[in-house]
């Protein structure tokens, strides 16, 4: 009998004791750990990356049986009066960039420097009335004959027609940048973008920040990449 009465109050004392457990604050903060670990798991697990979302570690297979990881991310935002256009440069470990806006995608994979003081450099950027092409085409534009007398010119054997130019910021991730692109000032005045095509399509890609640095390639068509992986660096 009395070995039964020592067991129910043993038992008796274990609920107390769990009761007053599950009510403390320790045991509430254990709680909110625990769930918020889960939902990270499940938040990871449900990650769907697209061009547009890309992010460091992501891992992109494209059509043509080619696969790369993305290196490094460039979230860019241009405003121009109240109106805000943001759009995501993603780098590829093999030398590619990944172009998401709301006006399409395209893939570059070749590019190259322009720097400061050499002849290509300067025939960017010289004034309008030495036939500099981003100052005589925005020159254009203020007087409203872009349309009417549109500027070409020539780069990498092809006929490119100026299309835009703008400044932006641009918030940096993953991988250390290299040349120009390391050199984005927190300033959207010192960050110059200026895009061009050409009548085969390819499409042409500029930033000018200390030098400048141009891309070629093309749009991204609807089944040029086969699948997107979400990488650990992502989910981390």
């Amino acid at each position: 009998m009395i070995g039964l009465i020592v067991l129910v109050a043993l038992i008796v004392a274990g609920f107390l004791l769990f009761s007053r457990l599950r009510s403390s604050p320790t045991a509430d903060r254990a709680a909110r750990v625990a769930r918020s670990r889960i939902d990270d798991v499940q938040e990871t697990k449900a990650r769907q990356p697209t061009v547009e979302t890309l992010q460091p570690g992501d891992a992109v297979s494209f059509s043509d049986g080619s696969d790369a990881v993305v290196a490094s991310v460039l979230e860019c935002q241009e405003e121009v009066g109240e109106r805000a256009t943001s759009w995501r440069w993603s780098f590829l470990d093999d030398q590619k960039m990944l172009a998401a806006a709301a006006a399409g995608k395209a893939l570059y994979d070749r590019s190259e420097i322009a720097h400061q003081g050499s002849e290509l450099f300067q025939q960017l950027v010289a004034e309008a009335g030495q036939g500099g092409i981003l100052k005589l085409f925005e020159q254009r534009v203020r007087a409203g004959t872009v349309g009417s007398n549109p500027l070409t010119f020539e780069h990498a054997g092809l006929t490119f027609q100026m299309r835009s130019t703008g400044t932006f910021t641009a918030r940096a991730s993953g991988k250390p940048l290299g040349e120009v692109w390391r050199d984005i000032s927190p300033q959207a005045g010192d960050n110059v973008y200026f895009e061009a095509e050409a009548p085969t399509g390819e499409r042409l890609l500029g930033v000018w920040t200390s030098h400048i640095v141009l891309l070629i390639g093309r749009p991204l068509g609807a089944t040029d990449i086969d699948a997107i992986y979400p990488g650990t660096e992502a989910s981390a």
